[in-house]
């Protein structure tokens, strides 16, 4: 991994699912691809909530995904570039909102 990568950021979410997954699965270190992903969204979810709903923070936790057509059009302030224009932001209101909301668009989170 280059400098300033994402391992730091791996290593909490792999320690976050590790602790869900000896609290909530019976110490199952070899669980089915079902609970794997089960888990993953849960710790994410919860990680979203968390920094939505830190110290003075909106309460609101957002969630940017690829709505899949443009938006809106380019102009003098905004030049198309193929990503911008397709963006949406989804507000979840609670963990439970922000957890399907993570299911929902599930390809966003695990696509590398």
């Amino acid at each position: 991994q280059h400098k300033g990568g994402p391992c730091g950021v791996i290593a909490a979410v792999q320690s976050l699912i590790l602790q869900r997954l000896l609290q909530k699965h019976s110490c199952n270190l070899s669980p089915s691809n079902a609970i794997r992903q089960q888990v993953l969204a849960e710790v994410l979810a919860s990680i979203l909530w968390t920094a939505a709903t830190y110290q003075g923070a909106s309460g609101v936790a957002k969630i940017c995904t690829d709505s899949g057509r443009t938006r809106f059009p380019s102009s003098v302030l905004i030049r198309a570039d193929g990503i911008t224009e397709k963006l949406q932001i989804i507000s979840c209101t609670s963990l439970s909102d922000t957890e399907s909301c993570v299911r929902e668009f599930w390809l966003v989170f695990i696509v590398f």
